[in-house]
């Protein structure tokens, strides 16, 4: 059997109780992938009389799901209630971890250096931390949530037990009574399989990111104020914006240098824009962060870009940056995140019509103060009338 298969990383985390003598380091687990998306996960427990307690264990899932981890809770209690004959209950939880999704700025991962050959400058540094986000945080297409999660007991592989997925979260639990502690659990998680040409796009879109990342065979540079520099394919950037098609495909004088100097944008802005532009995704970004990638994705034309920055700004909208958001959103004639401003807005008017920035809003803006003054008005009068012709069948 590969290495790759059984290939895995797990951490341990116990909360037991003072009497508990239920150990983790007697609990074998081997996993594999036996087939695309579908992970075996086996718990021998050579401890057989265990006593209460709860034991979390953490496992980075590799193969097609390479980057994802998942908490897997395995919680024992002694109820004796009418049930005497099943004394034991075991609570089973499955859920993944936040870093699966959202990678934290201390990444471990590293860029190894490299020396390549590109257009127009033969020595091109690889994009390291200091400059780039590591790899890890570029996240490529893969199958989504698990479809199924289920398990089996004391290798008895007729009778499947599947887990239920809550409504609340992404997690799966389920409740078991038994009249022994089992010996082995197996835990079947199942994210779905992929089509063959599924499976090539996302191999073939793991290589341009490698390429970029390690600035291998770039055939344009983008400039900087201060001496950086990044460098990218002409070809992946035709695809994706019109604005650089146009740039590349006529007598510009960056078509012919493919040299071009970026002096409107942050530099770290700019590669967040490239990085999107080769693999769909974009990290968690602070909410300044996010209006700047946006002003930028609205000069290129990447409108899926907008999109995803939009969503988040959305996302982001509280009372402290709702007056700035709503002039921004206005500005840039972005409908969704300027009415979910405004609902805000509307909706804690008496708290913010005392602060600061309300006043400064009232003289920069009056334009927007009146619309604003008219959303309160016909709220307040929604309430009113609510008020005098209550539902009758509320009572």
């Amino acid at each position: 059997m590969s290495s790759q298969q059984f290939a895995w990383e797990r951490s341990f985390m116990c909360n037991m109780t003072e009497s508990s003598t239920f150990s983790i380091t007697h609990m074998p687990i081997s996993m594999k992938e036996v087939r695309h998306g579908l992970f075996r996960i086996h718990w021998n427990f050579e401890n057989k009389d265990h006593q209460e307690g709860v034991c979390k264990e953490v496992i980075q899932l590799y193969g097609t799901q390479s980057g994802r981890g998942y908490i897997f809770t395995y919680h024992l209690e002694i109820v004796l209630d009418k049930l005497r004959d099943k004394p034991y209950l075991f609570t089973i939880t499955v859920e993944e971890t936040s870093s699966s999704s959202k990678e934290s700025s201390d990444c471990e991962t590293t860029v190894t250096n490299s020396t390549t050959t590109t257009r127009p400058q033969q020595h091109q540094q690889p994009l390291t931390e200091t400059t780039f986000c590591p790899a890890s945080y570029i996240s490529l297409p893969k199958s989504g949530l698990p479809k199924f999660v289920w398990i089996h007991i004391e290798e008895n592989y007729k009778d499947e037990i599947h887990l239920w997925k809550t409504e609340e979260s992404d997690k799966w639990i389920k409740k078991l009574r038994f009249s022994r502690s089992p010996e082995d659990i197996t835990l079947w998680v199942d994210f779905g399989t992929i089509t063959a040409s599924e499976s090539k796009m996302i191999s073939t879109m793991g290589k341009l990111a490698d390429m970029f990342q390690n600035q291998t065979l770039c055939d344009v540079q983008f400039n900087f104020i201060g001496g950086q520099s990044v460098g990218a394919h002409v070809a992946i950037l035709s695809a994706g914006s019109p604005v650089f098609a146009a740039m590349f495909q006529s007598t510009f004088m960056e078509s012919l240098t493919r040299q071009v100097m970026i002096t409107d944008i942050e530099v770290d802005v700019f590669k967040q824009l490239l990085v999107y532009m080769y693999t769909g995704s974009i990290p968690e970004l602070e909410e300044e962060n996010v209006t700047l990638l946006f002003v930028a994705a609205d000069k290129y034309g990447i409108e899926t870009l907008k999109e995803v920055c939009a969503d988040d700004l959305l996302e982001q909208l509280e009372t402290e940056n709702v007056i700035k958001m709503l002039v921004w959103s206005h500005f840039h004639s972005i409908a969704k995140v300027f009415e979910g401003a405004m609902e805000i807005l509307v909706d804690n008017y008496c708290e913010l019509c005392f602060q600061p920035e309300w006043l400064d809003f009232t003289k920069n803006y009056p334009d927007l103060c009146v619309m604003a003054t008219q959303r309160i008005a016909m709220a307040t009068q929604r309430i009113v009338m609510s008020s005098q012709h209550p539902n009758p069948w509320m009572h």
